[in-house]
């Protein structure tokens, strides 16, 4: 099995065997398992992998690969533990550029490792392969909570915006919203569920 990718040949005909008809697509197989929600974002996941896959491979060969494949296209067996690392490295890069999120790589990478999971159970790779593909760490997730805590400077910024609102009743209003915002925490949704016979006064 050689490290290199097959894609498409340059007269834009498949170069794939049968395993990738996609009646026996793993990656469709992977997807059938899911809700149809999870499914719809998993099959988002795969397709971001395929597309940094297919930029490694271009810049590990120098060739130009100009038709992405589908999910369903990509021959998942030639996927090797050098490929999972250097994709894996590309997505820490994509983190620090903050083009995605840590959480969302992971996604992905749980996506393949799915589809991978699949490709062992129908015996296109073996136990000892997939182990040996999936031998990765997760990347690491802040958990700070998301949001820019406001100055007091800000706070009464926001305030005075309000106040010099032509319409006097709906700067009210926004003061009063605002107000509420600030000094309870609420979320934005629990504010707009407030009602007349929440308020204690």
């Amino acid at each position: 099995m050689t490290n290199e990718i097959i894609i498409y040949d340059g007269e834009e005909n498949r170069l794939s065997n049968e395993i990738n008809h996609p009646l026996l697509s793993p990656a469709k197989a992977y997807l059938n398992t899911l809700s149809l929600r999870s499914r719809n974002t998993q099959t988002q996941a795969l397709k971001k992998f395929i597309e940094i896959w297919v930029r490694v491979m271009e810049d590990e060969t120098g060739r130009n690969i100009e038709y992405l494949p589908s999910i369903f296209d990509v021959n998942w067996s030639d996927l090797t533990y050098s490929h999972m690392s250097v994709v894996r490295a590309k997505l820490g890069d994509i983190i620090q550029e903050r083009e995605l999120t840590a959480a969302y790589c992971n996604n992905i990478m749980a996506a393949v490792k799915g589809v991978l999971k699949e490709c062992q159970r129908m015996g296109i790779i073996s136990r000892e392969h997939y182990a040996n593909i999936v031998d990765f760490k997760s990347f690491k997730v802040n958990h700070q909570q998301k949001g820019t805590l406001l100055t007091i400077d800000e706070i009464r910024a926001l305030i005075a915006v309000c106040d010099e609102d032509d319409n006097v009743t709906l700067g009210i209003r926004d003061a009063a919203l605002l107000s509420v915002v600030i000094s309870t925490g609420m979320r934005r949704q629990e504010v707009c569920d407030l009602r007349v016979e929440d308020v204690n006064l």
